[in-house]
């Protein structure tokens, strides 16, 4: 990951956040599958609803890898 006390690179910060993105939604596969393996319909919502606060944060890496490569 990044090193602090010294200047970071766009360079190292965009490996930063495309190491960021797989992380991410490995997590939201892992609630997904957790969700289907249980009967209770309380925890499979909020198994599911974590999914898919999973996916929206691999969203938002995509979107700051997109505003990082778009810069000089």
């Amino acid at each position: 990951m990044i090193k602090q006390n010294y200047k970071t690179t766009k360079k190292e910060i965009l490996l930063a956040f495309k190491q960021l993105k797989p992380i991410e939604e490995q997590a939201r596969d892992q609630y997904k599958e957790l969700a289907s393996k249980i009967k209770d319909k309380k925890i499979i919502n909020t198994l599911l609803f974590i999914s898919k606060q999973e996916q929206h944060h691999a969203d938002l890496v995509q979107e700051v890898i997109n505003l990082i490569k778009q810069t000089s």
